[in-house]
């Protein structure tokens, strides 16, 4: 990305592997086009999801890609190796671009392709805007519920599969709660 004018990396959180990424940066001669933030505030996350882009994981794994969902509630299009939990998070082709897992040039490929082209990059967010809007903790009750309905017995009776979704939807019941007041916040920093 050093001959795309303007272009910058800029790395939010926190782990690991940070000192070293700093090296890195350091010993490439690197510092003048990549910004570590380390740790960042809820409301700084979701202005830079929003000023960036395309937002960029090299995740060989995930349980779920929190991470590129928040950036596509953004209208941000993600770059990713398609692995476990990513791949359920990115609609290759819509909300943004999967590529083989481990292939790191191919993941520099997709960021470009997703810099240089503005109606990719238009036509990706728009999509990730919509896939994001599926995510609300109402529609996750209801699918739990409905896993939960269908775990009865023949005669009525629970089964051992049904006392689970029952504690699954007390968690939800609190969990919205909790994501209600998260939401707030979301949509105070978004204003």
């Amino acid at each position: 990305m050093a001959d795309i004018p303007g272009a910058r990396l800029v790395v939010a959180g926190s782990g690991t592997g940070m000192e070293a990424l700093r090296a890195h940066v350091e010993r490439r001669g690197l510092g003048s086009r990549v910004d570590l933030l380390g740790f960042v505030d809820g409301a700084s996350k979701v202005r830079l999801l929003r000023e960036a882009h395309v937002v960029a994981t090299a995740s060989q794994k995930e349980g779920w890609g929190l991470t590129v969902v928040e950036a596509a509630a953004c209208g941000t299009p993600a770059a990713a190796f398609d692995v476990p939990g990513l791949r359920d998070a990115i609609r290759d082709g819509e909300t943004g671009l999967l590529v083989p897992g481990d292939d790191a040039a191919a993941l520099g490929a997709a960021l470009r392709r997703a810099l240089d082209d503005a109606a990719l990059r238009e036509r990706l967010g728009a999509g990730a805007v919509a896939w994001a809007a599926r995510f609300t903790w109402e529609r996750a009750a209801e699918e739990i519920g409905a896993r939960g309905d269908l775990n009865r017995g023949r005669h009525g009776v629970d089964t051992p599969h049904e006392s689970h979704f029952a504690r699954r939807r007390h968690a939800t019941a609190i969990a919205k709660r909790k994501g209600e007041r998260a939401t707030a916040e979301v949509e105070r920093a978004l204003t």
